[in-house]
């Protein structure tokens, strides 16, 4: 009766001798893995707070009045942090229903549009941006009414 009791606890002990040489070497590999991935973290979580450091400098505070100011009374404002992102070439027109015109195109995240008003009554601007990407092109429209005076 000791004889299997004997020979069983020989084989653990091979068994889990061996296991312990084979498991070794991997668990020396996985920790360096593990140390890489945690260096390459560092450097991730390094650069993500660059840039949104980053993107913060370039911004810009730019108030929009909504309507006419009116003096004694409550205005509102709108005010905007506005981004000075360089961005993918894009095409800016104007149109009205189904007629567009290209007016000019550019890659910053603002451009200057001059407008004469005809009338009192000709206070509606319509603008088209387009991105003309080849997979995905994307158009943003604008309508916006301003006092005339």
């Amino acid at each position: 009766m000791k004889n299997p009791i004997i020979i069983s606890a020989l084989l653990f002990t091979i068994i889990t001798s061996s296991c312990k040489n084979s498991n070794s070497s991997e668990l020396k590999e996985i920790n360096e893995q593990l140390e890489i991935l945690r260096n390459e973290n560092a450097l991730l979580k390094d650069s993500i707070s660059k840039l949104k450091n980053d993107d913060l400098g370039d911004r810009q505070l730019i108030g929009i009045p909504e309507g006419k100011l009116q003096v004694g009374k409550k205005n509102r404002i709108i005010f905007l942090l506005h981004s000075n992102k360089t961005l993918p070439k894009y095409e800016i027109y104007t149109y009205d229903g189904n007629k567009e015109n290209k007016i000019g195109d550019g890659n910053l995240s603002k451009f200057d549009y001059e407008f004469i008003p005809k009338s009192l009554e000709d206070n509606k601007i319509k603008l088209k941006v387009t991105f003309p990407d080849k997979s995905r092109p994307v158009t943003m429209k604008n309508e916006t009414t301003i006092p005339v005076n």
